[in-house]
This record gives C-alpha cells, structure tokens and sequence, in this order.
C-alpha cells in the first residue's frame, strides 16, 4: 500500500500487462490486485477492465497463513461468484497463477509467475499415482491447501523484496541528502566569506580615505 520503496510495485504490474497481452491471455483473464500502489497502476489504460477485485492493508504486518487463507477465499469466491469447491472441481477450466517480486538478495528483486494448482493438475499429475487415495475430497482439500501455502509464499517472498528495497531506497535518499546538505554548506560558506570580505574591503577604504 506504501511507496518510497523504488519500483517495486511497478515491476509487478508491468509483468502483469505483458502477461494479459500475451495471446488469449487478452480477453479471457481476470487479475485480483493486493496493494494500493499495484492497484492504481493497473487501472491505469484499458488494464483496469481486467480488474476483478483487489485487496489493501495486507502488508502492514508481516504476513501469516490466515491471511493468506482469507485472501485466497475471497478470490476464488470473487472470480467464479460459487463456492471454493466448485472453482476448483475437476470438471473447471479455470487456471490461476500468482505474480509476485521474489527475493534475490538486498539489492535485486525479480517479478515471477507461478501456476497455482486445480484438483484437475493434480489428478493429471504422474507423481500423483504412487499414492492409493481413497477419500475423494482429499484432492480438494489439497488443492486449496496447495493454493494458500502458494500465495503465503509469495507474501512472503514480496514482503522480504519490499523491505529489501524500502531499505535501499531510504539508503540512496539518506546519501543524497547528506550531498545535498554538504554542497549547501560549502554554498552558505562561500558566499559568507565573500559578504565578510566586502565589509572588509569596504573598511579598509573607507579608513584610506579619511587617512587621505
């Protein structure tokens, strides 16, 4: 929701416009925005149709699975308008992915998309057939499951990244700052000396010229 952290908010957007001008990605996505400053920046153009809800006051603590969970809840309730079971049925052919800043050290952060799974990726899964699953709501239940620890992830990942570059943002405003005030300083100096050494100039004639 906050700025003064460099562009990180704009390095999400912008890879969510190339993603939604990709192919079909054009006419049949929806996009769900956490964040004030994301959120203003895709409204911005013909981006804004593609918004179907949005999220703010997320970040003012550190994140935690409930609200992952929630937030979760609430897109999929939004995006397809039934409940989370029927969204994420096997029979669905709807498909998330999740954007979001990753963390790559104190001075880099990388935009990334990562798909989010349906019971239907997981039934499709070969690594899923070395398991006897008897209880057919268990797909379901790791499906979600699956999707929240997924978004908690990219919280996660994101609050590190903008922490990281809150930092260096206020660490480039401090350095700048502290030239700016070296430089005023060195100004203020200079012409004080220079008013000094008129008033100086102008005793010293002034005294020549009683003495002559």
């Amino acid at each position: 929701d906050r700025g003064l952290c460099g562009g990180i908010h704009s390095s999400v957007s912008k890879a969510a416009k190339r993603y939604l001008k990709a192919g079909e990605n054009e006419t049949t996505s929806s996009v769900v925005v956490i964040g004030d400053k994301a959120r203003v920046q895709m409204q911005r153009g013909e981006f804004k149709n593609f918004i179907t809800a949005s999220a703010n006051q997320v970040g003012k603590e550190d994140p935690n699975f409930a609200s992952a969970c929630a937030i979760v809840d609430e897109v999929l309730r939004k995006l397809g308008g039934v409940s989370a079971t029927a969204l994420l049925a096997p029979e669905a052919t709807k498909r998330f992915s999740v954007l979001y800043n990753t963390f790559k050290s104190m001075m880099q952060y990388e935009a990334q998309q990562f798909p989010l799974f349906t019971e239907a990726d997981l039934k499709n899964s070969d690594q899923l057939n070395r398991y006897e699953i008897e209880d057919e709501g268990v797909l379901q239940n790791f499906a979600e499951f699956n999707i929240a620890t997924r978004v908690y992830h990219a919280m996660a990942e994101a609050h590190a990244s903008e922490l990281a570059a809150r930092r260096m943002a206020m660490e480039n405003a401090t350095r700048n700052a502290g030239d700016m005030i070296d430089k005023l300083t060195i100004t203020y100096n200079r012409t004080r000396q220079a008013a000094i050494t008129n008033e100086l100039v102008d005793i010293v004639v002034g005294a020549s010229a009683q003495d002559g």
